[in-house]
């Protein structure tokens, strides 16, 4: 007798780990059991099985636990299978090896997963676990979790060092979250395996250099001294600022008057017998501006204030 048929076929490759193996032999046997009939592994450890046959038809079917990946395996069936007359099988072997089943992962990110204070001029380096394919910027995006939009950058794929690097195209919001999209169902390595898809967040870092929005103190101690029919001079304690006050900005009933780095201003060319309202507003480099303090002076009808 012979084998006329076998599955796996010799030689196979990426076998599934569950593949039923199967022998026909080419006419009526005795003696198939787990002991004439034996499977190992490329180390040469022989794997548990049970064998059933089939008379009927003639074929044994061996059981197996499943099969590990990406491993050589030899079916041997030896001279104690016998037909009838007593011709015994000659002996035969044969080989097949697994699949891989494992799917690539996101091996290494840079920066780590949540982390915090990253750099706004970031360029992300995630690093897969095998060499893959489908990598670029429709499978890998960088998303602004704050805005839930899509964050321009350009996305390369190095299959000798499997690392990806993503550049935005410009520099990240500050104080902002980011997380990278991976599409699982486009990335995929060259047994066909999809990448288990990852979670990775992180958060950009503070303005360093925030604009500042805060506005000087109100003036105190405003004065306004009537010093002739035209005149009027106005004073007060200066300001204060977390940077620095710029200067003041003058106002006389509602329209600005002018500006001045100095706590005084004299106003000129004024009206006899005329009330008149004053503002003084502080104000910075920013241009923040105070609260206005306002003081009202009449001008006499004429001459020198008394």
């Amino acid at each position: 007798p012979v084998i006329s048929a076998y599955t796996p076929a010799a030689n196979a490759t990426k076998v599934a780990l569950t593949a039923p193996v199967t022998l026909t032999l080419s006419e009526a046997v005795t003696g198939v059991s787990a002991s004439s009939i034996s499977v190992t592994n490329s180390a040469g450890v022989k794997f548990a099985v049970t064998v059933s046959y089939d008379a009927a038809t003639r074929k044994a079917t061996v059981s197996h636990p499943a099969f590990a990946q990406l491993t050589k395996y030899t079916v041997s069936a030896s001279a104690a299978i016998k037909d009838a007359s007593g011709n015994t099988l000659t002996a035969t072997a044969w080989s097949f090896t697994t699949a891989d089943t494992t799917a690539p992962t996101v091996s290494g990110f840079s920066p780590a997963h949540n982390s915090t204070a990253v750099s706004a001029a970031v360029v992300l380096s995630p690093t897969f676990s095998e060499p893959v394919t489908g990598v670029s910027a429709s499978s890998v995006s960088l998303i602004n979790v704050d805005t839930g939009l899509a964050v321009p950058a350009t996305v390369g794929y190095d299959a000798t060092t499997r690392k990806v690097t993503i550049t935005p195209t410009s520099l990240l919001a500050y104080s902002s979250n980011f997380r990278v999209s991976f599409n699982g169902a486009a990335i995929k390595d060259a047994a066909g395996n999809l990448l288990s898809v990852p979670t990775w967040s992180f958060t950009v870092q503070d303005d360093p250099n925030p604009p500042d929005e805060n506005a000087p103190s109100a003036v105190t101690n405003f004065v306004a001294t009537v010093a002739s029919s035209y005149r009027v001079d106005l004073t007060w304690d200066v300001a204060t600022d977390n940077i620095g006050v710029t200067g003041y900005q003058v106002y006389m009933d509602g329209g600005l008057l002018g500006k001045n780095s100095a706590n005084g201003y004299s106003v000129t060319t004024l009206s006899p017998g005329t009330t008149y309202v004053f503002s003084i507003l502080a104000y910075d480099a920013a241009g923040n501006l105070s609260t206005p303090v306002d003081m009202s002076a009449t001008t006499p009808t004429e001459g020198p204030a008394s």
